[in-house]
């Protein structure tokens, strides 16, 4: 009976830790107006990951609460690219709520040797990616949100979750072959 409260114990411990760290979640917007509304494409998407704590414990996920934020490839937190020579990158707002929405507002832009990179993005409202030429030429993609937008959202395992898992089950074998020889 010793053993089983200090497995427990720990057990206990190892799943009170782990659930006030950030976790990584992987999310997809499909279906978008391309560069027109009323021009609907169901396959066109706008996908990334954020990482969040509920430092309050509300059950929101607040912009104070967000340490990490990728759209499309770019880094919307940590943002400055090696080379560039203007890095500019904000998270106006963000929220999200867990099996609800996911809402933010940010952008992403650098300036370099030929040109400049923006990416702007609001849920509910537009999806923009444009590349401009040190002579004004451009080009890009932008995407409106309609009531069609569908949004799907994943947990991304921490790596020390499977592990956990498996430690759990070893621990359950065990304790129903002890239960096993007392019967």
């Amino acid at each position: 009976m010793k053993r089983f409260s200090i497995c427990l114990a720990i057990l206990m411990t190892a799943f009170t830790s782990s659930a006030a760290h950030a976790e990584w979640r992987n999310f997809a917007y499909r279906g978008f107006d391309a560069y027109t509304h009323g021009n609907f494409v169901p396959d066109a998407l706008v996908s990334g990951s954020f990482n969040a704590t509920d430092l309050n414990g509300n059950g929101v996920y607040e912009l104070s609460e967000l340490t990490g934020l990728r759209v499309m490839g770019k880094d919307l937190i940590d943002c400055a690219p090696p080379d560039a020579s203007m890095p500019f990158c904000y998270v106006r707002a963000f929220s999200f709520t867990e099996g609800g929405e996911l809402s933010f507002h940010a952008s992403w832009e650098y300036s370099y040797g030929g040109g400049s990179d923006y990416v702007y993005v609001a849920t509910g409202y537009e999806y923009s990616d444009t590349h401009r030429t040190e002579h004004g030429s451009g080009w890009g993609t932008t995407l409106y949100w309609t009531d069609r937008t569908q949004l799907s959202i994943s947990a991304i395992p921490e790596p020390a979750a499977l592990p956990m898992l498996g430690l759990g089950l070893l621990l359950l074998a065990a304790l129903r072959q002890r239960a096993a020889k007392f019967h």
